[in-house]
């Protein structure tokens, strides 16, 4: 079976990735789930998997589960499709409930060497069906955890508000809240009111209020601070040259081309969540007493706003850590990161004791 390039596909990969944004954020909060319930299964062991008897074997668990497809690293290959193992069709129906959201889900074979690719595919099953997580087994075969196998006791809104927090650790993702939060709360029966900026979500007595236009930045740094500091007392500390703009839930900056955006948190709770969300367990993280995130987005065509290798606000030559413009490490090609913002990571780093963890390069800095 010849793959089909996204050129020769209705709607391109344009009409793909739209799809996914749209269900993204409900995916998020069904993976974050499962994730949840292996970690309390028990530590990491041997896994199993079968396509024909719908099963996956995790940390001593079988789940009952359906392969969605396969990626070899140059294609996609749909379960419904594989010819070779003719997997049964009742064993393929999550696949197959797939097909009616789009041509690139009709497809057989997807020629594409994007590995983010198994990876949404997953999410939009976990969108569009009832599944409730999935798993790629050997870094290739996607699976589809089956409805009626998780639990949870977290509350939605905190789910939520997880989700769009690990969402927007994604530099290359054009995840938008503002689309993707109606998907979500209808599934999780979250009330939903405001406008184009900003909106409240409901469920019972609990409030979420979410800033949407702060949402749509992607995540830069997450800085974990030794003492309790409030947002108003941080700011003096980021340069005199800085001039935000500070609401109930954080501070804005911008300026010709950029825009940033500030939290900073010193409740038990959410330096925690933010600490768990670091890849690996990071225990110097969990002592610290404040977290402060840095949003960012950058247009693409900005041209006077770039960081150099060293700049006026970074006498020691610190900004090279931050992955200048153009250095090829950023993941996504024509990426920019202006260089006021970057200042603030740098004067971040500057805190005695800080932890900082730079999310578009996967490092960290202390």
């Amino acid at each position: 079976m010849t793959p089909l390039p996204w050129s020769a596909i209705d709607g391109g990969y344009e009409a793909f990735e739209a799809e996914y944004c749209k269900g993204a954020l409900l995916a998020a909060v069904k993976q974050n789930r499962f994730a949840d319930h292996l970690e309390a299964l028990g530590p990491p062991g041997m896994a199993r998997w079968d396509p024909f008897l719908g099963e996956v074997d995790l940390r001593g668990h079988t789940f009952r589960a359906e392969q969605i497809g396969s990626f070899d690293g140059h294609s996609w290959l749909w379960a419904w499709a594989n010819t070779y193992l003719n997997i049964p069709d009742e064993r393929t129906t999550i696949a197959r409930a797939l097909r009616d959201l789009g041509p690139a889900l009709q497809t057989p074979s997807i020629a594409s060497s994007d590995e983010r690719l198994p990876y949404m595919i997953g999410a939009l099953a976990l969108a569009h069906t009832n599944v409730e997580g999935y798993y790629i087994a050997n870094s290739s075969q996607v699976y589809a955890i089956l409805s009626g196998q998780i639990t949870t006791d977290q509350e939605p809104l905190a789910e939520v508000h997880r989700a769009i927090d690990s969402l927007s650790a994604e530099p290359s993702l054009r995840f938008t809240p503002a689309t993707a939060l109606p998907v979500a709360a209808t599934a999780l029966g979250i009330d939903m009111v405001g406008d184009d900026r900003h909106c409240v979500l409901r469920k019972g007595d609990e409030e979420l209020p979410v800033d949407l236009l702060a949402a749509e930045m992607k995540r830069l740094t997450s800085a974990f601070l030794p003492q309790r500091i409030k947002l108003p007392d941080l700011l003096p500390l980021l340069g005199d040259s800085m001039n935000f703009d500070v609401t109930s839930n954080g501070a804005l900056a911008q300026g010709e081309g950029w825009r940033m955006y500030l939290t900073a948190n010193d409740r038990l709770r959410p330096v925690m969540r933010a600490a768990n969300a670091l890849p690996g367990r990071v225990e110097e993280a969990r002592t610290k007493q404040t977290v402060v995130v840095v949003r960012t987005q950058s247009d693409a065509t900005l041209k006077n706003g770039l960081a150099p290798t060293r700049s006026s606000f970074d006498p020691l030559g610190l900004t090279s850590l931050w992955a200048p413009a153009g250095s090829g490490l950023l993941p996504t090609a024509g990426t920019v990161v202006a260089s006021p913002v970057l200042g603030v990571c740098e004067a971040l780093h500057r805190i005695p004791g800080a932890l900082v963890y730079d999310w578009w390069l996967r490092k960290f800095y202390s």
